[in-house]
Order: structure tokens, then sequence, then C-alpha cells
């Protein structure tokens, strides 16, 4: 009844907003009927062919031909002709559909009637609703912190890194090992029997304050160069699990020595970073480090909430269509990035044939799709609103309500 009266009201009336005569659910998506002014629509489509007319005439080529009269008709007006308007300009009409009904996820078909000037051009769309997660048991908000260092010591490992940017090497004629030295050697190791690959390297510069070993360290500076020496020593765990309780045994040959000057970190070294001083460097750096840091929780956090929602809830189904629409759409934009060349996306995927390419999409697809869910459901659980595009307030949100704790805090 309501739609009746909807319809007559229009009838009389020249509409310069969409007007939702009906939304329907069909046996599987939804179906809307929406009306709208043929001057409003029709600015609607100007605007769009001021704003894309060069993609529309790579995607349409057209050949024109004189009319009578000998003038020449328009690009824009020979594709209008040519060419269903719903097609032409079927994202306009999806925004249209999209600003009048709230949760569209997936838009299947638009089409357009009565489009004549002095009525209301009716818009039809087929479409589907978002679908919904199904919380199953309450999610987590403690945090585990993975990173601990404040401002300062990463400033400090950033002079480290200056110095070592900026240091000078020269040959040494001595035969003694310093710690300043840099030190061309072999190293063969093995551990229990085996090639320990990662500890060896053949004729390669290593700078003696670079090793991360410290009885390796202690036995070189008792060395010199042109000697072959054997050694044992165990790795930190922390830094090698894998090798935790087992001896790593090594044959170290040394060839040459450099001895490494490294500057002083001060306002010299600043001007070469394009900084009056080194106070104006540290402030800089310290600033975007706090930016850096800010981006780097937030991904965290939500990377960390969005798990908890995507494995507490029951998934829901992903409507084909859409799932075929997005994989088509993903797969021609990774495409363009290798200049239209599949093979060397293939390549670079590891994908051997067309089918393993779509499961490598397919599968990406399917993840993007329910972050944007999980993202939806957490806003639903806070009860706020959710943006077409920028997410930035639930973040924020989420930012706000968690509990950071230690990585080894297992409360």
């Amino acid at each position: 009844m309501e739609n009746q009266e909807q319809k007559s009201q229009s009838e009389n009336t020249l509409l310069e907003e969409p007007l939702v005569l009906s939304v329907e659910p069909l046996p599987s998506p939804y179906k809307a009927v929406i009306e709208l002014s043929f001057d409003v629509l029709r600015e609607k489509f100007d605007e769009y062919w001021r704003e894309n007319e060069v993609d529309t005439l790579a995607k349409y080529p057209v050949h024109a031909k004189k009319e009578k009269g000998g003038k020449v008709p328009t690009a824009k007006k020979l594709l209008e002709n040519n060419v269903p308007l719903n097609k032409l300009y079927a994202r306009v009409l999806f925004d249209v559909l999209r600003d009048s009904v709230a949760d569209v996820f997936f838009v299947e078909h638009v089409g357009l009637n009565n489009f004549k000037k002095g009525q209301n051009a009716e818009i039809t769309g087929i479409f589907y609703t978002y679908p919904e997660l199904e919380l199953e048991e309450p999610i987590s908000y403690k945090v585990k912190r993975v990173f601990s260092q404040d401002a300062n010591e990463q400033w400090e490992n950033r002079k480290l890194e200056l110095q070592h940017k900026y240091k000078v090497k020269t040959p040494y004629e001595g035969e003694d090992i310093r710690e300043d030295h840099d030190i061309l050697m072999d190293i063969h190791a093995s551990c229990e029997g085996e090639p320990h690959e990662q500890g060896t390297f053949h004729r390669q510069w290593v700078e003696w304050k670079l090793l991360n070993i410290p009885k390796l360290k202690e036995e070189l500076l008792k060395h010199k160069k042109g000697d072959l020496f054997e050694i044992s020593y165990e790795l930190d765990p922390k830094k090698a699990p894998e090798m935790e309780g087992k001896t790593v045994e090594a044959q170290v040959k040394i060839y040459e020595l450099q001895t490494v000057e490294y500057p002083e970190v001060d306002d010299s070294l600043a001007k070469q970073e394009s900084f009056d001083s080194l106070e104006e460097l540290e402030k800089t750096f310290k600033e975007e480090y706090a930016r850096y840091m800010q981006q780097a929780e937030k991904s965290v956090i939500a990377d960390h909430l969005i798990n908890e929602i995507l494995t507490k809830s029951r998934i829901p189904l992903l409507p084909t269509n859409w799932v075929k629409s997005a994989l088509n759409t993903i797969i021609e934009q990774n495409i363009m990035q290798f200049g239209g060349d599949k093979e060397k996306l293939m390549n670079a995927v590891g994908a051997t044939t067309e089918e393993r390419l779509h499961e490598i999409f397919k599968a990406q697809v399917h993840r993007d799709a329910l972050q944007i869910l999980a993202v939806r459901k957490y806003a639903d659980m806070h009860k706020l609103d959710v943006p077409e595009e920028d997410n930035e307030d639930i973040f924020r949100h989420m930012m706000d309500h968690v509990e950071w704790v230690e990585e080894d805090d297992n409360a």
C-alpha cells in the first residue's frame, strides 16, 4: 500500500532525490526499484562523462559519421545512441542504488526505464546485502606487545646506522686484528656432522664490531692475518631457537684486514643528511618514529581483533556471482601492473596454469571480503557507523579498547 502511495506521489512530482519505491527479496538477492527525475539523472551522466571520457572511449571506440545536415555527432551522442545507457553509465546507476538502499554489498545488475525528459526515470537494481558474521563466543581484547623499544633506543640505533653509512675503510698493512677492523675471511661451519649453511661463507668482508658470535670475536683478536684456526661455539637460542643446545664447529681462514673509521655523530654528519643540526635530525627522527609506531600499533590491533572475530564466528557463504566478479577484477588489475602480460604475472605468483592463478587470487578475494565483514561486525558490536571507504574512526575505537600485554604474559 505504501509503495502504491509513493508511486502515485512520484507521478505528479519530478524527483530531485532518489525515491525508493520498493525493495523485495528474491530467492537469493534483492530487487530495488528507484525513481529519479530525468534532469537530475542526466546531470549525473554528464558529470560521469566529463570525468571518465578518455577511459570510456578506450572501452567503447567510436567512428563518427556525418548526420543529415553535415553535422558530425559528438562521441557521447554516438555512444548513447549505440550502447545501452544502463551499460554505458552502470557506475552512476550503481552509485544511485548504493546511496539509496542500505547495506548494498554487490550489485549484480541495474536496469533503466522511462528515461524521458520531463519525467521520472526508473532504476531497477538486483543486489546482495552484506553477509553477516555470527559471533559464537566473546573475542579477546588483549593484544600481545610485539615491539618494546622506545624512541631513545631507536635513536641510538639510528646513530649507529649513520656511522656505518658514512664510515671510511682503509687498507691495514699490519698483521694483528683489532676491534676497528674489517676482516676478509672464510668460515666453513658444521653442526652434528652436517654443513651449517648459515654460518658458512667464502672470502667475505665482515666488520669485527658487527659479528654476533661473542666467542668468535674474542678468538679473532688472538690471531693475525694469514692464520687458519678451528673454533667451536654455540649460538644464542633467542636468535636461533633451532640451534639451542647444539655446538657449531668451524674452520676460519683470515686473508686481509681493513681499518674502519666511524665519523662522529654531530652537526657535520647531520648536514650530510640535509639537516641544519644534529638536534633537528634527532627531533625529526623521533617524530617520524612516533608516527611509525602509531601506525604499527594500529595494524597489530586491527589484525588481532579481525582475526579474533573471524576465528570465533560462523563464516557465511559469499555470493557466487560476487566472487566471480571480484576475481576477474583483481586478476585484470594485476595483469595491468605487469604491462598486460599474463605470463609475467603467473611467473611472479608461481602459477603454472590459469587454474592455479585463479586459486591464488580467489583466496585473496575471500580474505579481503572477510576482513571487510569483520570490520563491519566490530562496528555493529560497538554501535559505530560504517563509512563507505574510510575506517579510521573504527580503527581509533579499536586502539582505545584493547589491553596491551607483554609477549610472555599468558594472562
